[in-house]
């Protein structure tokens, strides 16, 4: 394949007490598809960090199973105006959400 993108070696996480990923391997290759399973502000954040990082060079599709994207965040109209109804409280507490949105031009 062509050139390398992104690359990580023995990866694990967890979040609290759930191992997410145990010495995972990932090679990122210009040229492939890449697949973020859930449009939710964490997968929407994948994604725009996928493409933030390698551009044009890879294709990125976002997998929902929802009849709309966003997860938690979902804006609505009243009275004309766009209003938030979600997790706008969970942005403002955690640093790397308000840069998000800030990076996103929200």
């Amino acid at each position: 394949m062509s050139d390398v993108i992104l690359e990580t070696r023995g990866l694990t996480k967890h979040y609290g007490g759930v191992q997410a990923l145990e010495d995972a391997n990932f090679i990122l290759h210009a040229g492939e598809h890449v697949a973020v399973v859930g449009g939710g502000i964490a997968g929407l954040a994948a994604a725009h960090a996928v493409r933030r990082l390698a551009g044009g060079a890879v294709r990125i599709t976002v997998l929902e199973g929802s009849d709309r994207i966003g997860g938690k965040l979902h804006a609505s109209e009243v009275a004309g105006l766009a209003v938030d109804e979600g997790a706008e409280s969970m942005l403002a507490r955690r640093p790397e959400g308000v840069a998000l949105a800030r990076t996103v031009g929200l």
